[in-house]
């Protein structure tokens, strides 16, 4: 199975962002394992929250990574992930042609 990627987004506490950055890492070096791979952690600075890339090789373990790893670190306040599980997008119909244009509102990705 193919690893599926992972941005999750961090809210920090006012005031608690390098406290929270320092103890976002030192999770990220004990928990790297065969069902997750960070890949690097960004800091916001406009917001002062956290951005954290990873690989997610078993989907049934990322509640427990979020929750154990980075909802644990003081000053996280909330969390928001947004998985890509294939990083090839489908074909569009087009949308444009006569045949379609009853469907023209509908159109989506596969």
């Amino acid at each position: 199975m193919q690893p599926t990627l992972a941005v999750i987004d961090i809210d920090i506490l006012s005031g608690q962002d390098e406290l929270a950055r320092e103890g976002l890492l030192e999770n990220l070096a004990c928990c790297t394992g065969e069902f997750i791979t960070p890949l690097w952690v960004n800091w916001l600075r406009e917001r002062a929250d956290l951005r954290v890339v990873c690989l997610v090789h078993d989907l049934t373990r990322f509640d427990d990574f979020l929750l154990d790893v980075i909802r644990t670190v003081p000053g996280v306040r909330g969390t928001a992930a947004q998985l890509a599980f294939s990083g090839i997008p489908a074909p569009q119909p087009p949308c444009w042609s006569s045949r379609n244009l009853a469907r023209t509102a509908r159109c989506t990705t596969r």
